[in-house]
C-alpha cells in the first residue's frame, strides 16, 4: 500500500484500543528482521544495513475460545527499537559527495490491526496492520548542504492485510507476522521524491506466568499447615489446572475458593488470604489429608467466570475441630493469571 506524504507533515498516531486480555510479546529479535530499500528522483538509494532488527515488545489482546486462542488484536501498548540507526544515500561520481544522505535515527514504532479471528490450526488475517512511529528522526543532506531534520513521532504506515499465525510451543504463544509497507515520501519545497519499502517479519512470544503462592499458611491439629500448589497448565482453552492442598485434617471437608485480590487478613485459625468478591468452589472431602480440584471453566459459579489475563487469588478454607480454637483454618494462597 503506497501513501505520498509531505516530509514536513506528521499522521496521527493510532489510537489505543481497549480491551481485555491483553498480552505484552518479547520480540525475537533475530528473527524479526526487516529488509528494506528506496529509490528516489535523484537515483537509486544504498541501504547501509540492507536489514534492520526490531527489539522490545509488541502487546496483543487475545480471545479464548480457539487452539490456542480464539481471536486477537494487535493494540499500541508495545515498544519495537529499530536497530541498529539506518543510512542511506544516493552515491555521486567520486570525489563529489553523495547527491542524498538518508539517516534515520532512535526509531521506535507500534503496531495495530483491527480485531481478527484465529482458525484451529492458529492461522490469522490481521486487517489494517499499521506501523507509527513513537519517536525517532529523518535526517536529509542534499548535495553535503545543511542537514533537515524532520521528527517522525507520529508518522503511520498502512500494511494493509496480513496473515500470520498464532501457536503454543512449550508453555509460551509464538506469533508471526509478515511485515510489507511501500511509502513514498515527497518534500514539497524541493520536489524531492523518495520511495521506500520494509518487507520482513514480526516474531514475539510470550510465556504463560507459572502460578505462585503469597500470603502464609497457619499451623493446625495435624502438622505446620496446609499448603496450596496446582499442577498442570493456566490455558483456559486446555482446561487442565488443577488445584491441590497437601498438609489438611484427614476425614474433613475443605473447599476452594477465589477472588480478585491479595489479603492477609486473621480469620478463624489462620489467614484469610483472599479479597474481594470471593467465589467458593464446590466442598470436597479431605480423605487421608490431602484434596485436590480440576477447575473445570465451563462450570464456575455464576459470575465468576474467568478469561485471558486475569489473576485470581486461590485459598484452601477447611474443618479442623480437632485444633480445638474456631474450628476451621486456611492455607496459603496461589495466585494464577489465566492465558488463552
Amino acid at each position: 500500500m503506497r501513501h505520498t506524504l509531505a516530509l514536513t507533515s506528521l499522521l496521527a498516531a493510532l489510537a489505543p484500543v481497549a480491551a481485555g486480555g491483553d498480552f505484552v510479546f518479547d520480540l525475537d529479535f533475530d528473527a524479526s528482521s526487516i529488509d528494506w530499500g528506496g529509490d528516489t528522483s535523484l537515483g537509486p538509494m544504498v541501504m547501509t544495513p540492507p536489514t534492520f532488527h526490531l527489539q522490545g515488545t509488541v502487546e496483543l489482546s487475545l480471545a479464548t475460545g480457539g487452539s490456542p486462542v480464539g481471536g486477537g488484536q494487535l493494540i499500541s501498548g508495545g515498544d519495537a527499537t529499530v536497530v541498529p540507526d539506518l543510512h542511506a544515500e544516493v552515491t555521486a561520481p567520486p570525489p563529489l559527495p553523495p547527491w542524498l544522505s538518508f539517516d534515520l535515527a532512535g526509531v521506535h514504532y507500534v503496531f495495530g490491526s483491527d480485531p481478527f479471528g484465529v482458525s484451529a490450526t492458529g492461522d490469522f488475517t490481521a486487517t489494517n496492520l499499521t506501523v507509527t512511529t513513537t519517536a525517532g528522526t529523518l535526517t536529509l543532506s542534499l548535495a553535503g548542504g545543511t542537514p533537515l531534520v524532520f521528527d517522525m513521532t507520529g508518522l503511520s504506515f498502512n500494511s494493509g492485510d496480513a496473515a500470520g499465525t498464532i501457536v503454543e510451543t512449550g508453555g509460551s504463544l509464538r506469533i508471526e507476522v509478515p511485515i510489507d509497507i511501500d511509502a513514498s515520501l515527497t518534500d514539497p519545497t524541493t520536489g524531492l521524491h523518495i520511495d521506500l519499502f520494509m518487507l520482513g517479519t514480526l516474531v514475539g512470544e510470550v510465556a504463560c506466568a507459572l502460578p505462585s503462592t503469597y500470603c502464609q499458611t497457619s499451623p493446625n491439629s495435624v502438622g505446620a499447615g496446609a499448603l496450596i500448589s496446582s499442577s498442570g497448565g493456566t490455558s483456559i482453552t486446555a482446561n487442565e489446572l488443577v488445584l491441590e492442598c497437601a498438609g489438611l485434617p484427614s476425614g474433613q471437608f475443605a473447599i476452594f475458593y477465589y477472588g480478585p485480590d491479595q489479603i492477609a487478613q486473621p480469620f478463624g485459625d489462620g489467614v484469610r488470604c483472599v479479597g474481594g468478591s470471593a467465589l467458593r468452589l464446590p466442598p470436597r472431602p479431605t480423605g487421608a489429608g490431602a484434596l485436590s480440584f480440576s477447575l473445570d471453566h465451563s462450570a464456575l459459579p455464576a459470575g465468576g467466570e474467568l478469561e485471558a489475563g486475569d489473576a485470581a487469588q486461590f485459598q484452601c478454607w477447611y474443618r479442623d475441630p480437632s485444633a480445638g480454637l474456631s474450628g476451621f483454618n486456611f492455607s496459603d494462597g496461589l495466585s494464577v493469571t489465566f492465558c488463552p
